[in-house]
């Protein structure tokens, strides 16, 4: 009997060996793939503070256009407006300006109407020839 409990203490002994052996295996390899993913995330985190002080860097640069190109566009107006000034006359008020030249051209008493889009005869027009093509004749100036 003493045999068979030290036969089944061996064996508990070596069960209990392959069982540690076994838990330290999986605790290396555990371990090993959380310092890949710690390596990997290192690498992304790098990557993505070069990106974004790249982007922060590219929006610098624009700004700086922008800035630039705005100061240019102002300096452009500010000189079209010292033109204008030079160049205009002062404003007069609409009642104080004079009365227009005669027009060499005489306008018509009444000129034809537009109704619709069409012509519409007045009161000096007459019908010439109702029967076939009914056109408008208007006297001549």
């Amino acid at each position: 009997m003493f045999s068979e409990l030290m036969q089944c203490s061996r064996t508990e002994v070596a069960q209990q060996n392959e069982w540690r052996d076994t838990v330290s295996q999986y605790k290396r390899v555990a371990s090993e793939r959380e310092d890949r993913r710690d390596a990997c995330e290192d690498r992304r985190d790098a990557r993505d503070e070069r990106w974004r002080m790249e982007d922060q860097r590219v929006t610098e640069v624009m700004l700086g256009l922008l800035r630039e190109q705005t100061d240019t566009l102002r300096r452009l107006v500010d000189v079209l407006e010292e033109r204008k000034q030079d160049d205009r006359a002062p404003l007069q008020h609409i009642y104080n300006r004079p009365p227009p030249p005669p027009s060499p051209i005489a306008p018509s008493p009444r000129g034809p109407k537009m109704r619709g889009g069409r012509l519409r005869a007045n009161s000096q027009s007459t019908l010439a020839d109702c029967s076939s093509s009914r056109r408008l004749s208007f006297p001549k100036f």
